[in-house]
């Protein structure tokens, strides 16, 4: 899709909180804004599951993603999980895992797609198997050429964690995909 298809269809390039919508497939894009993105990386003194147990007092299983008081983890490697925080301030259980954590907020692009047909939209282009529906989760997966890490409270609201260099192409790729979809379930 080149910058003439995006014209046609009234798309703008992607700008943080621009919106792309299919009409008829119920599907909205939005690039949303992440607050804070930590990775963190359990080390030989310290193992990532310490980590987990003292700031959200559980464990978490490998694919899996547990929340509590405005911190979201999405553990998808066996010693690294994404550590998401809907608000500037960590507490101050964290603050005893600093060593194994880094900042990736400015490296990562967050997007929201919505809509009663978003789950079977990414089930139909990503290399994961959406197939049974999930209540919550997260997964690693390549839509197209593009790894990206998924996340999802409901399935008709996913979250789409991109590298920020290549948000822009990604945003054009899936305004193409919503296109043919579109066209492939009128």
């Amino acid at each position: 899709m080149d910058r003439n298809d995006l014209e046609r269809l009234s798309i703008e390039p992607a700008t943080e909180g621009s919106t792309l919508r299919s009409e008829n497939a119920d599907l909205t894009l939005t690039e949303i804004e992440i607050l804070s993105l930590w990775s963190v990386q359990g080390n030989h003194q310290q193992d990532l599951s310490e980590f987990v147990m003292a700031v959200f007092a559980n464990r978490t299983p490998a694919c899996g993603m547990t929340t509590a008081g405005g911190l979201r983890l999405l553990k998808l490697w066996p010693q690294r999980a994404w550590l998401l925080a809907h608000r500037h301030s960590l507490p101050a259980e964290v603050a005893a895992f600093e060593n194994l954590m880094t900042d990736i907020t400015h490296g990562v692009c967050e997007f929201r797609l919505g809509g009663e047909h978003a789950w079977a939209f990414l089930g139909s282009y990503t290399s994961v198997d959406l197939a049974p529906s999930v209540d919550t989760g997260c997964r690693r997966c390549l839509l197209g050429q593009y790894p990206l890490v998924l996340w999802w409270d409901d399935t008709g609201d996913i979250r789409l964690l991109i590298e920020r260099s290549y948000a822009q192409s990604f945003y054009d790729y899936l305004a193409g995909l919503m296109t043919r979809w579109q066209v492939a379930t009128s």
